[in-house]
């Protein structure tokens, strides 16, 4: 971001917008325990927020069904994360005032305007623009496996995909490296089933390597767990230990098990049918719920 100068702020008219922000923090993350979170959904002084007047953008990466299904079926399989992916895109420099904030380094010093220099998570269109350059560097390549890789093996930020040689797997992992760094896009939180495919990688950071026949414990990806000693994708949910049952507590719970392939679907629509029965019966969302409800959860 960059810091707006007074100029600047005396000649805005209406051309630009404020985005309030919080945090949140991920314990889990192999990574970044804390994000930022930027809110381009609320509203401004207009009742009009800037997610209200931004075009959402075409779908234009492959379901994440069939990237998950297509991954179980190479021999060698490795993932792999684009290193803040969002922040390595620029906006246009006429578009910038419209991603303002306000922030204060401490609290014995005045608060300053930034503007937002590069793509922002949290505004509607942020996942199309990034997606949308993917696409344009797969498009830049002769090399139609690597082609294919880049359109069809991406989640976002994410890849999954593989080969059935160690050598075309590691081929292929060098040829994505190097094309992605083109569009200034570094590959980080290297996952492979096999150790010769996290091996020579130009990476400092050695703990961003996990090899899964190296007996380490299942690594989150696409928000499942790859597990290590049976190289399966598997659920996982921690429960509460509140011994209160609230209506809140069980949206938390549904809400936190990610099924992109609906293999649970069973056991989470019976989880949705009790929620849907509390909201009939007006439930409170910290009210203790009656024995009854309770021995259903169990």
């Amino acid at each position: 971001m960059e810091e707006v100068n007074d100029r600047d702020i005396n000649n805005d008219g209406h051309d630009c917008v404020y985005i309030t922000y919080s945090y949140v923090i991920n314990a889990d993350s192999r990574t970044t325990k804390l994000r930022v979170v930027f809110d381009a959904s609320s509203k401004t002084e207009t009742g009009i927020s800037l997610n209200d007047v931004l075009m959402k953008g075409p779908v234009i990466q492959e379901e994440l069904i069939k990237i998950i299904a297509r991954f179980r079926t190479h021999k060698y399989a490795f993932s792999g994360d684009v290193t803040k992916m969002y922040r390595q895109i620029w906006v246009d420099k006429a578009h910038r005032n419209y991603q303002r904030i306000l922030w204060r380094p401490n609290e014995n010093e005045k608060i300053t305007i930034y503007r937002l220099c590069t793509v922002t998570y949290g505004t509607v269109l942020a996942s199309y623009q990034a997606i949308k350059c993917l696409s344009s560097l797969s498009e830049e390549t002769n090399n139609e496996a690597l082609s294919n890789i880049i359109k069809y093996d991406f989640c976002v930020d994410d890849c999954l995909t593989g080969g059935f040689t160690i050598q075309e797997t590691v081929r292929l992992r060098n040829d994505l490296i190097f094309t992605l760094s083109k569009g200034g896009f570094t590959m980080a939180k290297w996952t492979a089933n096999n150790n010769e495919l996290i091996k020579n990688i130009p990476n400092a950071d050695s703990s961003a390597f996990t090899s899964l026949d190296l007996g380490e414990d299942a690594v989150k990806t696409v928000g499942l767990f790859w597990e290590t000693q049976t190289d399966n994708l598997s659920y996982k949910i921690k429960l509460s230990e509140i011994e209160a049952c609230t209506k809140r507590e069980i949206l938390s719970h549904i809400a936190s098990l990610f099924d992109p392939m609906g293999l649970v679907g069973p056991v989470i629509v019976v989880a949705k049918i009790i929620m849907q029965s509390l909201w009939l019966e007006k439930v409170g969302w910290d009210e203790r719920l009656s024995k009854e409800v309770c021995e259903k959860l169990c």
